[in-house]
């Protein structure tokens, strides 16, 4: 028998699509394209005197119509513009979708002491879009501050505004009072005489 052409494969069979790119600032790749997709299937019923063809409803394959949610990979140094794509539900009628995760990069803690290099912040293991807590750097000579004046400690992390990953972090530090110590010295018995500090 000849068939009409809408009970070909395409009329009965349809796929949405969806693409999620990962990209930095000026649209490179970062990592591969994540896919998925959802089929749908239906039935043509051919009237066979008029020729007609009546069709069921669409029917998502194994009833799943959605796209799952897709967490966003960690990208070392840099920062997400979201943590996880949404999950989201399609009907037949969907036209294909593309996502797009933007990474930026990430601020650093910085130093207010000549010739000391910023330290750069670390990722956050659990939220790309987050950073972590750089380490106070140790300088020899001077004490870390923070804004309010108190005394933090090297090798301990230092806290910055989770909702300005990008940004810099001005880190204060205070130069160490210096002591001097004088010895008075007898000359011709070589003893200590006085130590003045």
């Amino acid at each position: 028998p000849k068939y009409p052409v809408d009970t070909d494969y395409a009329a009965l069979h349809h796929t949405v699509n969806q693409t999620v790119q990962y990209v930095d600032e000026a649209g490179n790749e970062v990592f591969a394209p994540v896919t998925d997709q959802v089929n749908f299937d239906r039935t043509g019923v051919i009237d066979e005197v008029t020729g007609e063809v009546t069709y069921t409803d669409w029917q998502a394959e194994n009833d799943d119509k959605v796209f799952d949610a897709k967490p966003t990979p960690v990208k070392d140094g840099y920062y997400a513009d979201q943590a996880s794509v949404p999950a989201q539900t399609v009907t037949a009628d969907s036209a294909d979708q593309t996502a797009t995760v933007v990474y930026h990069q990430l601020g650093s803690l910085v130093p207010d002491v000549p010739g000391v290099d910023p330290v750069p912040y670390p990722n956050d293991p659990t939220d790309p879009t987050k950073p972590g807590e750089p380490i106070i750097p140790d300088v020899p000579g001077y004490t870390p501050v923070d804004p309010s004046g108190k005394p933090v400690t090297p090798g301990d992390g230092y806290p910055v505004d989770p909702t300005k990953p990008g940004d810099d972090t001005p880190l204060h530090y205070e130069a160490n009072e210096q002591h001097a110590t004088v010895n008075y010295v007898d000359a011709t018995t070589s003893q200590t005489i006085k130590v003045d500090q």
